[in-house]
């Protein structure tokens, strides 16, 4: 049975059995991450990996035109500037890409749109991906003077050939769906209108399969990919906090409010 759709903070929490789907909902901004939505993403995250009855969770984003486009940067990009200068805690965002929060249980992320900066690093980090035939993928960071810190310019060597991922890297190339597609980033793509139904279809066809199967399958992927992506992971951490509390970070984000590339 269905359960009602809750939304807290811009993260819609929906349900139907044993699969939930956590919508990112800030439409009028591409469904950019603020404080406040990273912050309710990683808690919804939890509360699905702590609830039993969910055994599959489908990541997406609201309306047709982006999956998630990455950090607000006006609101994001100060306020973890602010927590590298205190050395606070490791950045995770959103609670997904660098501390998995949901154990045993398979994370597909639909991408239906845009999925730039950490929004293509939220697809990364996740276990399967499948995309609208509109979707596109890109880290466009090094514009706003930082590069991808959530796991995106470790997990794009990994995932792509080493001259394609350099060209996204560094010149910024994005890549559409039928080439994420044909080059194995994402394993199915679908017309926009088809891609909801598509995910409930894998979703379900992994949750109707063994629960412990599919439990030790998960964990097993996951070791196998933290063990390739542990060294690049902590190195791609400081350099992205190297780069956001230096001129270099007041500079790129300078350069987003005024709408041009930074030099």
């Amino acid at each position: 049975m269905n359960e009602p759709v809750r939304d807290d903070a811009g993260v819609q929490v929906g349900r139907e059995g044993p699969i939930a789907t956590l919508t990112i909902s800030r439409v009028d901004k591409h469904n950019a991450v603020t404080p406040e939505l990273d912050a309710a993403l990683a808690a919804a995250l939890r509360a699905l990996g702590a609830d039993d009855a969910v055994r599959v969770v489908v990541l997406t984003g609201a309306g047709t035109q982006a999956f998630c486009t990455g950090a607000d940067i006006p609101t994001l990009f100060p306020a973890l500037r602010e927590r590298v200068l205190r050395s606070a805690e490791p950045i995770n965002f959103c609670g997904l890409t660098h501390l998995h929060p949901l154990p045993g249980k398979p994370l597909i992320a639909a991408v239906n749109g845009l999925a730039l900066g950490g929004g293509f690093e939220l697809a990364l980090a996740s276990d399967l991906r499948i995309a609208s035939s509109s979707a596109q993928f890109g880290l466009p960071e090094p514009r706003w003077g930082v590069v991808a810190g959530a796991g995106g310019c470790t997990r794009v060597l990994h995932a792509l050939p080493p001259a394609l991922a350099a060209d996204v890297l560094l010149a910024g190339r994005r890549l559409s769906a039928e080439e994420a597609l044909r080059w194995g980033l994402v394993s199915r793509v679908a017309p926009p209108h088809e891609l909801p139904a598509l995910a409930q279809q894998v979703a379900r066809s992994i949750a109707d399969a063994a629960p412990a199967a599919i439990r030790g399958l998960v964990e097993f992927w996951r070791a196998q990919r933290a063990r390739q992506d542990q060294a690049g992971l902590a190195e791609e951490r400081a350099l992205f906090q190297s780069l956001i509390a230096s001129p270099a970070g007041d500079a790129g984000i300078a350069a987003f409010h005024a709408r041009r590339a930074s030099p």
